[in-house]
């Protein structure tokens, strides 16, 4: 778009400008995953211009950006989860097109220490369905954990009960199975 006057939205000329550039580059160029974020970022500040001017007919960030852009409402989503969770430190290599998009997505589901320990194991080569493998480790031992944790808590539980019931009948003293089930389960004397 080269007249900016021929934008029929309520914008002022850097608003419009925006939109004429990012619009324009969306429909002419092959972007990479970075360019879109570039011109996602560029779109958002219309959106919340437009929105802001009362404009009605936007519906959902995303999906105003997903048709703007000519790409999917996922990739949108993709993007916006790279952009809030990839290590700042990593964000450079997907930004220059050295770390491909589903790469930059699975290993913005990792912890930042976990993507720091994943890199640190690289050559400067990312692939997808390494991430997907070390994150897959990672969930595996985050599960036995959590899964020895219970174990643990089963145990104290179970060694509570043994010996208030070890002390009931040390007590020598005849009790109902109503007390001694009150007095194992609610620690009642």
């Amino acid at each position: 778009i080269k007249n900016l006057a021929k934008i029929d939205l309520p914008l002022d000329e850097e608003f419009k400008e925006l939109y004429a550039i990012a619009t324009t580059n969306a429909e002419v160029r092959k972007n990479t995953p970075a360019d879109l974020k570039k011109l996602m970022e560029m779109l958002s500040k219309v959106y919340d211009k437009l929105k802001e001017n009362g404009y009605k007919n936007l519906g959902k960030r995303r999906d105003y950006l997903a048709d703007k852009l000519g790409i999917s409402s996922r990739t949108i989503g993709t993007l916006n989860y790279i952009e809030k969770n990839l290590d700042e430190e990593f964000k450079e290599d997907f930004e220059s097109g050295q770390m491909p998009l589903r790469t930059a997505n699975e290993l913005a589901h990792l912890s930042k220490e976990e993507q720091k320990k994943f890199i640190s194991k690289q050559n400067g080569e990312y692939k997808a369905s390494d991430v997907k493998e070390h994150r897959k480790a990672v969930e595996e031992k985050q599960a036995k954990k959590k899964e020895k944790a219970e174990s643990k808590t089963d145990t104290n539980k179970y060694t509570l009960i043994k010996d208030r019931f070890d002390f009931v009948n040390d007590l020598s003293v005849w009790l109902d199975n109503t007390d001694v089930d009150s007095y194992i389960v609610d620690g009642e004397n």
